[in-house]
């Protein structure tokens, strides 16, 4: 491999196209131990294959997930001469069993990370970092539950037992695809919600720069009620024309990209800047959910681009690449953060920057931990960021944000989110999940980034409780806070409301959270 590798920077150096351009480069660094993609596989009582991933199997007893795409290589490795390395995106997130992370004939064994009970295809989905991650916690999670109850890891595999593994990993914010149930012993859900204020895209917006429409361009808007009339979109148009558009339902696996035309128009556009336009779409939803409004290319408008919440983004249609091939969907999402040219992987080498105007490059610092979407109107307004979100059993995106989302603001007063009881209850502990922008895609590590926290998280905060004789009592109160996931013990008796006070954020100008969960107290 230190052949190859050298051979590779000798001719990239001095005799490939690159070489003038490379003329001062040097080759820094060089890894002295290769990393191995994949050696043995264990056998548990289920064998996960390409078809488990590629259909997206419910299986009862999932503890994980994934989502990398099948990352194929080929069996002569580098001296292959027919069969090219190919990365085929799957449909959609996947779940990985139990039954695949314990030996069929060892008791007692347990297995995470690449030698999982995986066929070849499969593990070339799997081997990836963050889904060892996840596999290493569900099994760290059934070991100590299988040394609790002192049983087999098999005994695991069913029952109140996997229901008890499954609901301890998703307490502990672990995720497991499109899987519902109810965290034990929370009393969040059986309380009324209500919250200082609600994000809405029916308020006036703060454009961030525009964006020619040089090709087609795709919007993602999050739909919940039974029907829309019509989008409003933001653009400057430099002279009359007509724009085309389309508005999609994605697939009913809740994957991220169009799937069935619900509706197609044609509208036409006067010139001007900063115009709200009207698009009809006239459509009975029947699937909530995701949905997109498709805009085709049309090189006299320019759409306004606009910072947002989770649930709204921005497409571009994927460059043609035979080894990355994408057989779901003809669009990717990967945007350039403000300042940047080109983006860093394959899927954006070719997506050009939006024009970022000066209010965008007071962010720049941030700016690669936001999402961005186009500056979008839905009617009537969809409810999707109100504050029962913290309760719904979802705490990141599935087929909605799934998240509370406070108006924009500078916090000069403090954006709450509040839970009241009909009856006092006595607590041990409360939970909240703050946004920690999982949309965000992280470079490679030696990068670096200009902010040591991400923006969406909420820094400061204070949780006060309400008694039932009316007194109020500050029972937590966090100034430095950089974590999603905050957890407090307490011991309160008689409480009929609770009430989450944010502060300040790392730079973000909402208040975003994904779950609160009040935990009371139980005979054990």
């Amino acid at each position: 491999m230190q052949r190859i590798t050298l051979a590779v920077w000798d001719y990239l150096k001095n005799r490939s196209p690159l070489s003038e351009r490379l003329a001062t480069y040097e080759l820094d660094w060089m890894g002295a131990v290769p990393g191995k993609r994949e050696s043995r596989r264990f056998e548990g009582d289920h064998i996960l294959t390409m078809g488990d991933i590629d259909q997206q199997v419910d299986f009862e007893d999932s503890v994980a997930y994934g989502g990398w795409g099948f990352d194929h290589h080929p069996p002569g490795g580098f001296h292959d001469k027919e069969n090219p390395s190919t990365h085929q995106y799957l449909r959609g997130p996947h779940n990985i069993p139990l039954r695949s992370l314990y030996s069929r004939n060892v008791s007692n064994l347990f297995f995470a990370g690449r030698n999982i009970s995986a066929s070849h295809y499969a593990l070339s989905s799997t081997r990836v970092m963050l889904t060892c991650a996840q596999l290493g916690e569900a099994v760290g999670m059934a070991a100590a539950h299988a040394s609790a109850a002192g049983c087999n890891a098999r005994d695991l595999s069913s029952g109140e037992r996997l229901s008890a593994i499954q609901q301890d990993l998703i307490k502990a914010d672990h995720h497991i695809h499109n899987f519902v149930t109810a965290v034990p012993f929370d009393i969040a859900p059986e309380a009324k919600i209500a919250a200082s204020s609600v994000f809405s895209d029916h308020d006036s917006v703060q454009s961030w720069g525009t964006e020619p429409l040089v090709e087609s361009r795709m919007q993602m808007l999050s739909i919940l009620t039974d029907h829309i009339t019509h989008v409003q979109i933001l653009l400057d148009a430099s002279g009359a024309n007509e724009l085309c558009y389309s508005f999609m339902q994605g697939p009913s696996n809740s994957s991220t990209y169009p799937d069935k035309q619900l509706f197609s128009g044609k509208i036409a556009i006067s010139p001007g800047e900063k115009q709200w336009v009207n698009l009809p779409i006239s459509c009975t939803i029947t699937q909530p959910g995701w949905h997109f409004l498709v805009m085709e290319e049309n090189a006299l408008i320019r759409l306004h681009v606009i910072e947002s919440p989770p649930g709204q983004l921005r497409y571009y249609p994927r460059p043609e690449d035979p080894i990355r091939p994408n057989p779901h969907s003809k669009w990717t999402l990967r945007t350039l953060a403000i300042g940047q040219k080109r983006a860093a992987d394959a899927d954006g080498a070719s997506v050009s920057a939006p024009v970022w105007n000066e209010h965008a490059y007071a962010f720049q610092n941030i700016s690669c931990f936001l999402g961005f979407s186009f500056a979008c109107r839905v009617f009537p307004l969809q409810p999707i960021y109100e504050p029962a979100m913290v309760v719904n059993q979802h705490s990141r995106p599935t087929n909605l944000p799934n998240l509370w989302v406070s108006s924009k603001t500078s916090f000069a007063q403090a954006e709450w989110i509040s839970l009241s009881w009909d009856r006092p209850r006595d607590i041990r502990g409360i939970q909240v999940l703050f946004d920690s922008a999982l949309q965000f895609h992280f470079g490679q590590s030696w990068q670096g980034y200009a902010e040591t926290a991400i923006p969406t998280i909420v820094r400061a905060y204070a949780i006060l409780a309400t008694l039932s004789d009316g007194q109020e009592v500050v029972v937590a109160s966090v100034n430095n806070n950089h974590q999603r996931n905050c957890s407090h013990s307490l011991d309160l008796s008689n409480v009929i409301g609770i009430r989450l006070e944010c502060s300040a954020t790392h730079g973000a100008e909402r208040a975003q959270i994904y779950a609160v969960r009040v935990f009371e107290k139980h005979d054990i």
